[in-house]
């Protein structure tokens, strides 16, 4: 009985030498990435030694956890402006203050956006204007100062499209392009445009009259002078309030 027990255990003892040995060589002998799916390759009856063997076994510490994905994919960041619209230049936010107030009236950094449109505005306007206003006097004297000044208008409206495009078009903050820029730029209140051009027109009759274009005379300049600071003067508090209350610069 005693033999047959030592021999029982002496063969154990040599199943458990040899599986130990087999366990070794293949610890020992598998890549890094792969030593904890060792007991996949093996017998099942021998699951539970490689289990403990690969618990105890040394390894480097980047491989003591699995890599850990982000939880999230991180948002890329684009910089195309392919679908970029072109936005009115000049743009300030709306306000809720009652017209009626002082503050809404108060705001310097308004005057000075809308102050510096009118002006941009005024350029364009008065180039047009005045040009055919006074090619007419000289050229047609016997049109009427009704009609010449009707064509006046048109033509100060369409040089102020035109300049306005070309300055939004060269723009280096803006940088539209020329589809851009002139769509822009026919966005721009024809109210104060023509308010504009029909103060100076008015202005420059009660100076210097009809059919009377003297470019030595200090008064032709003079009428010019005061019927600019008026077509500028007239549109400033329309343009002012657009841009306060809705946001939109005149141009």
């Amino acid at each position: 009985m005693y033999s047959s027990s030592r021999l029982l255990f002496r063969a154990v003892d040599a199943n458990h030498r040899t599986a130990s040995a087999t366990i070794q060589h293949r610890l020992l002998s598998a890549r890094p990435g792969s030593i904890f799916n060792v007991h996949h390759a093996i017998k099942p009856a021998q699951a539970n030694t490689v289990r403990w063997t690969t618990n105890h076994a040394t390894v480097p510490p980047s491989l003591d956890e699995p890599t850990k994905k982000p939880c999230c994919a991180s948002k890329k960041t684009t910089n195309d402006h392919s679908d970029h619209q072109p936005v009115s230049h000049n743009h300030k936010a709306k306000s809720s203050l009652p017209i009626s107030s002082l503050q809404f009236w108060s705001d310097p950094s308004t005057w000075k956006v809308a102050s510096t449109n009118t002006f941009r505005c005024l350029i364009g306007c008065t180039v047009g204007d005045m040009g055919m206003l006074f090619y007419l006097q000289s050229q047609h004297p016997e049109m009427s100062p009704g009609l010449a000044m009707a064509a006046a208008m048109t033509s100060g409206v369409l040089t102020s499209i035109t300049l306005e495009t070309v300055l939004l078009r060269f723009s280096r903050t803006l940088a539209m392009t020329w589809q851009a820029a002139f769509k822009t730029a026919t966005g721009m209140s024809l109210i104060s445009m023509l308010t504009m051009e029909a103060v100076e027109n008015a202005v420059d009759y009660h100076l210097m009259g009809w059919n009377n274009i003297d470019v030595y005379s200090p008064l032709f300049w003079q009428a010019i002078g005061w019927s600019a600071l008026a077509g500028w003067s007239a549109p400033l508090p329309f343009n002012y309030w657009n841009l306060k209350r809705h946001g939109k610069s005149c141009h």
